[in-house]
């Protein structure tokens, strides 16, 4: 078994044996590897191999795993470390928009026109909808659409907000359980994009320190940008569905699914 952190760094280790080789010189781990129902289980030690620390809180019971990150594209730190990415996007859908840091992908629709974000202690959620309007839309109706994603919120205010990206319509929101939203929304390409941001949070105000990752949002996708990750599920022209239990794959054109509200849930 291999494991690897960034290209200058590889660690070889085995079943049943102590010994461990990172980048060709020999370790000792502090207890041997073993296959457990075809699954190898390796000693939490073995991180330290990889540059990592370890730490154990005693007040919570809680592992600490802190490892560096690997190098990017330039000797930088990346977020996107393998591919040295700073954005994301959806090539199909045209959107791209700085990579949300200390958010991870929680949930992906079928053809990608709903994807959403959210932190390991869920006090910040992102997501992206896409919806087909090919007729004008007025600032009204945009605003009417927003209202939509709105799930039992008080809404604070409501404005517009003019980037280079484009005019877009801005509603702030706050819910019972103490989370703060912006929804934005902007009409482009024959669709509808909303951006929905939730903040655990005292006061709407907060909200502003995420103002700069909301603004880079842009109803556009560059293929030329190499710091841009896809994350679209439509490849040549189809998406790819897979059943593992009964191995059948299928590839249908994409298509615009129903309307899905702000957390998820598809109405």
């Amino acid at each position: 078994m291999t494991l690897t952190h960034s290209a200058s760094l590889k660690v070889v280790i085995a079943a049943g044996s102590k010994t461990a080789y990172v980048n060709g010189v020999q370790k000792t781990l502090p207890a041997a590897p073993v296959a457990v129902k075809g699954v190898m289980m390796v000693p939490l030690r073995a991180a330290e191999l990889l540059g990592a620390k370890i730490a154990f809180t005693a007040s919570t019971k809680e592992i600490v795993i802190k490892g560096p990150r690997a190098a990017a594209a330039g000797g930088q730190v990346g977020i996107d470390t393998d591919a040295g990415k700073s954005k994301i996007g959806d090539s199909y859908f045209k959107w791209s928009m700085n990579y949300p840091t200390g958010l991870a992908q929680s949930y992906q629709s079928g053809t990608g026109d709903f994807i959403s974000f959210q932190d390991v202690k869920k006090n910040y959620y992102l997501s992206i909808s896409v919806e087909e309007a090919k007729e004008p839309l007025s600032a009204k109706d945009q605003r009417d659409y927003l209202e939509g994603y709105v799930d039992d919120e008080t809404v604070l205010n409501v404005k517009e907000i003019t980037l280079p990206s484009g005019t877009f319509q801005s509603m702030v929101t706050k819910s019972s359980d103490g989370f703060y939203y912006e929804y934005r929304g902007i009409q482009a390409n024959d669709r509808f994009y909303i951006l929905m941001f939730g903040k655990s949070a005292k006061a709407a105000s907060e909200l502003a320190a995420n103002k700069p990752l909301l603004d880079s949002f842009a109803p556009q996708y560059d293929v030329k940008n190499a710091a841009l990750k896809d994350l679209s599920k439509v490849k040549d022209g189809v998406v790819t569905y897979e059943d593992a239990d009964y191995g059948l794959t299928i590839q249908l054109p994409p298509r615009v699914g129903g309307r899905v509200r702000g957390r998820g849930q598809l109405l």
